[in-house]
């Protein structure tokens, strides 16, 4: 009927009903159809637990410009207090404690005595706990903690659960052939798929897919990082690609990033070439021109 009643219209009323029509009916990230679900049984499981943390985080974002936005105005951070609240109530900082509890990433840290750590093995029943606690989950990058969350929330056990993202990136180097969930392969070489890692350097010296091997070769480990999970690729062909990632605007932050036409990831640019972000520079500022050194390929076949 409603299909009927717009083309019985004429004139600019009727083109913009069916414009207005065309854009709600545009797919979303974090909105999976059957076909997503048989094409990656395991990858929507990973896409969709990582989507539920974001909508409980009242869906921060980074836009395609590489600024951020809030989808309701809400900005719970894990660093405040007063009376931030995520969408079910909680405490920012108490779910970011939940994911460190959630696997062995917060034994890793008990292990080297970080300082608050143990004070988060179990929720807090004290000020002085809370306080030791808050202050760990406060000083501590838990970006890497709420991707192991995510994987042993959406049953990949066998994954490799970190402190850091580089447990994972070099679990996924030395796994090369094996039956391991996920496989390391440059940001360039393959098409993004839901359940996939997206992951950047963030510190001088290894700023490309060529220096990340390298360093493995070498035998080094130390390398601050950070990885996304990929929630949503070129939906209605719209050339984008949509990850999440926790410690993101102290959050839990989905960001929109482009694809080429060969349907692979396509980085902001960075280099000498672009302006220096800052005041009435705007054009040259983006939260999303990082050093994109990996992409972690979920094999298909599951764990």
């Amino acid at each position: 009927m409603v299909r009927r009643n717009v083309f019985s219209l004429s004139g600019p009323v009727a083109v913009l009903l069916m414009a207005s029509a065309m854009v709600e009916a545009r797919a979303l990230p974090c909105e999976f159809t059957d076909a997503d679900a048989q094409r990656h049984p395991i990858g929507i499981q990973i896409a969709k637990t990582a989507c539920r943390e974001h909508a409980d985080w009242h869906a921060p974002f980074i836009g395609l410009d590489g600024r951020a936005g809030w989808r309701d105005g809400w900005n719970p951070m894990e660093a405040e207090g007063g009376r931030d609240r995520l969408l079910d109530r909680t405490e920012p900082w108490k779910r970011v404690a939940s994911y460190w509890r959630s696997t062995p990433a917060l034994d890793q840290m008990i292990a080297s005595r970080i300082h608050g750590a143990t004070e988060c093995k179990t929720e807090a029943t004290t000020w002085s706990a809370a306080a030791f606690c808050r202050t760990f989950i406060v000083e501590n990058p838990w970006s890497a903690a709420f991707i192991s969350h995510v994987m042993r929330a959406s049953g990949l056990n066998d994954f490799a659960f970190s402190r850091d993202h580089m447990g994972y990136l070099r679990a996924a180097y030395l796994a090369s052939g094996t039956s391991a969930p996920y496989r390391l392969v440059a940001p360039s070489a393959e098409k993004p798929e839901l359940g996939d890692l997206l992951c950047y350097s963030r510190q001088g010296g290894v700023e490309d897919h060529r220096d990340l091997i390298a360093m493995f070769e070498r035998g080094e480990r130390d390398l601050a990082t950070h990885c996304d999970v990929v929630v949503g690729v070129n939906l209605d062909g719209d050339s984008k690609l949509y990850v999440i990632g926790g410690n993101v605007l102290q959050a839990v932050t989905m960001r929109k990033l482009s694809l080429n036409a060969r349907g692979v990831f396509s980085p902001p640019a960075v280099g000498p070439e672009r302006g220096a972000c800052g005041m009435n520079r705007e054009d040259d500022c983006s939260l999303s021109r990082k050093h994109w050194i990996a992409l972690l390929k979920l094999r298909r076949q599951g764990p």
